[in-house]
């Protein structure tokens, strides 16, 4: 692994059962640690079925044929066979499995949006997963299955790094303070049962073990908190473009929204928001009643057609009623 995880590790080791295809694997600080995680393994392995292990297949690498490793491993004899240089296929059942959890490892922190330092955690919970997972070499059987005898339950697995809401037990707190608690899954605990995760507070930077959880399958790591930003930065985008237009109509000289172009009369210079001139009877050739309600005067309407300056200083008197003969009193003053 190319970081240091939370755990301080940088390799893991992994081992196979030949007949099952079950995997183990161990987190190491460094790889001198090997034989100290197998002889922890077979002693495992050998309590739990009942037979020993004959062989060991590995590389040549020199964690594994060093002086000690091969002493202990003559003296209970187990058949020690290394796979010649530069040749993994001689070694293709842990090569496949290294490569299976690597790439598992990279889909699961990406999707969830952590760190590489959680590799550990994720590699771990990648061979979990991958024991409960039918063989097609053994007729689609699950390697938990022929190991056990047992069929294995997976209705206790969850997404990986989704939301998880923890519990905080009495004892851990006051009478009102918090009695739960958001975390991130990063992986099961085996050694202490079924249905127990663990789970990282980004508070505290501690991963914590727990049973009692709630578990949002929907929100996966920092996701909430991106789609808020994105929300936030959607907004300010929004302004920044409203700001920018405005500027532009001032610097154009307009007032009105974009899009809209008014086209003013030829010889007029009214600005935005000033009312019209008052009307002057006296200086029409029709004079017209201020206070006479069947006529109003109106002024002529902006045009986006040029005019002549003589249509366009004329008033324009619009009749409102009839008379008898068909004609306003404004029509007969213009007659």
């Amino acid at each position: 692994m190319p970081l240091e995880g939370l755990l301080e590790e940088r390799y893991f080791v992994t081992f196979i059962d030949e007949m099952s295809e079950r995997m183990a694997i161990a987190l190491l600080k460094q790889k001198s640690e090997v034989f100290e995680r197998f002889k922890e393994y077979q002693a495992r392995v050998e309590r739990e079925t009942g037979n020993k292990i004959k062989e060991l297949r590995s590389d040549g690498g020199g964690e594994y044929t060093g002086q000690l490793f091969r002493k202990y491993l003559a003296e209970r004899g187990i058949t020690q066979k290394i796979v010649p240089p530069y040749t993994p296929e001689h070694n293709s059942t842990a090569e496949r499995a290294n490569r299976t959890i690597i790439e598992m490892v990279m889909c699961m922190l990406f999707d969830a949006g952590l760190e590489q330092r959680f590799s550990g955690y994720a590699a771990l919970t990648a061979v979990h997963i991958i024991n409960r997972l039918p063989r097609s070499t053994h007729g689609n059987r699950i390697s938990f299955e022929i190991w056990f005898e047992v069929q294995p339950s997976v209705s206790h697995l969850r997404v990986f790094g989704c939301t998880a809401d923890r519990h905080i037990p009495a004892q851990n707190r006051r009478k009102l303070d918090r009695r739960g608690h958001k975390c991130q899954l990063i992986g099961y605990e085996e050694k202490s049962g079924s249905r127990v995760y663990r789970v990282y507070d980004k508070n505290t930077g501690q991963v914590i073990i727990t049973r009692d959880i709630v578990f949002d399958e929907k929100l996966k790591g920092n996701t909430l908190e991106k789609r808020v930003e994105q929300m936030v930065q959607e907004e300010k985008n929004a302004e920044t473009a409203g700001s920018l237009a405005s500027k532009e109509n001032l610097a154009d000289g307009r007032t009105d929204p974009p899009g809209i172009a008014v086209s003013p009369m030829e010889g007029e210079d009214l600005g935005e928001g000033d009312p019209l001139p008052p009307i002057d009877p006296t200086d029409s050739e029709c004079p017209v009643n201020p206070y006479d309600e069947e006529t109003i005067v109106v002024r002529r309407p902006q045009p986006a057609v040029e005019m002549t300056a003589a249509a366009a200083e004329a008033p324009v008197s619009v009749p409102t009623q009839r008379d008898q003969e068909g004609l306003t009193k404004s029509e007969k003053c213009m007659d």
